[in-house]
């Protein structure tokens, strides 16, 4: 755009050899007496997991020379990856002063490739004549998958129904990117050397 100012489109694709998990107590609700003996608690254990295949970007990137060789830029754009996560729940009915009631087990995952966005920032050092060496940080979001997970709870004092329970969980799927590169420019589309004869 001028001798200091550039201006460029990037696209790149990378897979993720990575996950995450958690697992926590989500509730603990008392159930009126009767159909039980007072102090019964719905008891419920949830564990998550999330994983993402692979997670590509087609951004701009807009630049500033601060010397001839060194190169800061601002990028963004659009992100989109293929994503999984699931959602396993352990309920438990607490029986006082008995054994606890069998617990019951419910379990949904979901997978879809998500669109999102990408932002970040970056630098470039040109220090050869067609090298140039990288740093560069990604911050990418790609909305949440959402799984709803239903258990049934029977018995004590009878086979009777306790509890319907539905659970809701939403993973979000963002994270960061830090990437180190070394470029060679090749220079392919640079204009022909002109020889003039007198």
């Amino acid at each position: 755009m001028s001798p200091s100012l550039l201006v460029g489109l990037e696209a790149d694709i990378q897979g993720v050899f990575a996950g995450s998990s958690n697992g926590s107590i989500v509730n603990a609700i008392p159930i009126a007496a009767p159909p039980g003996p007072a102090g019964r608690l719905d008891i419920s254990n949830i564990a998550t997991t999330s994983k993402l295949g692979y997670l590509a970007t087609v951004r701009g990137r807009f630049g500033l020379l601060a010397t001839p060789s060194l190169l800061a830029y601002a990028t963004g754009g659009l992100a989109f990856g293929q994503a999984s996560a699931s959602a396993a729940i352990v309920q438990t009915v607490t029986n006082p002063p008995g054994p606890p009631i069998q617990p019951t087990f419910g379990a949904a995952s979901t997978s879809a490739t998500r669109l999102g966005w990408a932002l970040g920032a970056g630098g470039e050092w040109k220090f050869a004549a067609n090298w140039s060496a990288k740093l560069e940080y990604l911050y990418y979001d790609l909305g949440s998958l959402t799984n709803n997970v239903v258990l049934t709870q029977f018995g004590p004092p009878g086979p009777a129904l306790q509890s319907i329970t539905v659970s809701q969980a939403r993973t979000r799927l963002n994270g960061h990117v830090v990437r180190a590169g070394l470029n060679y420019h090749f220079n392919c589309c640079s204009a022909a050397p002109v020889v003039a004869k007198y």
